[in-house]
C-alpha cells in the first residue's frame, strides 16, 4: 500500500513547491504565478518582434534569402540602438530574472550579455565594417551599441 503525503495541504503526487523550486534552481515565488512578474518579459518580447518584422521589411527584394539584409538598416529601432534584437532579448531575460527570482538565470543573463559584449557583437561589428565601410563606421560612432551611453 502507498501511503501519500499528508499534512495541512492535503496529498501531493508532484512534490512540494520548494521541491520544485530547488530542483529547477528558482525561488518558491515562481510556484505562483503574479502576472506583474511577466511584463518585462512581454515588453522585450514585443519589442524583439518589432525588431524581426522592422529588420524584414527593410529587404528592397521580393526574396529574402538571408538573415542579412543586403544593405545597412540604419533606421526604426536602428536608430537607437546598434543591437535592438540583443537588447530586447537581454531585456526579456531580465523579465525571467524578475519573474523567476532566481540567482541561476541572474547568472544565465550576465553570461549571455557577456557573449554578447565580448564575442558575437565585435565580430558582426567587424564583417559590418568591411562590407559596408564608411556607412557603417559613421553609423556606428553616431549610434550607441545599447542605448544611451552604453
Amino acid at each position: 500500500m502507498g501511503h501519500h503525503r499528508t499534512g495541512n495541504h492535503g496529498p501531493s503526487a508532484v512534490g512540494s513547491c520548494q521541491d520544485r523550486a530547488s530542483h529547477w534552481l528558482v525561488s518558491t515565488n515562481s510556484c505562483m504565478v503574479e502576472p506583474h512578474r511577466l511584463v518585462a518579459v512581454a515588453i522585450g518580447l514585443g519589442f524583439y518582434a518589432y525588431c524581426l518584422v522592422f529588420h524584414y521589411r527593410s529587404y528592397k527584394a521580393a526574396i529574402r534569402v538571408s538573415f542579412s539584409p543586403p544593405h545597412l538598416v540604419v533606421a526604426g529601432p536602428y536608430r537607437i540602438s546598434r543591437n535592438p534584437m540583443y537588447v530586447s532579448g537581454l531585456f526579456t531575460w531580465l523579465g525571467w530574472v524578475v519573474f523567476y527570482g532566481s540567482p541561476a538565470v541572474l547568472v544565465a543573463l550576465v553570461l549571455l550579455w557577456s557573449g554578447f559584449t565580448f564575442r558575437v557583437i565585435p565580430h558582426e561589428e567587424r564583417q559590418l565594417e568591411a562590407l559596408f565601410g564608411d556607412d557603417y563606421r559613421e553609423y556606428k560612432r553616431s549610434v550607441r551599441r545599447w542605448i544611451g551611453r552604453y
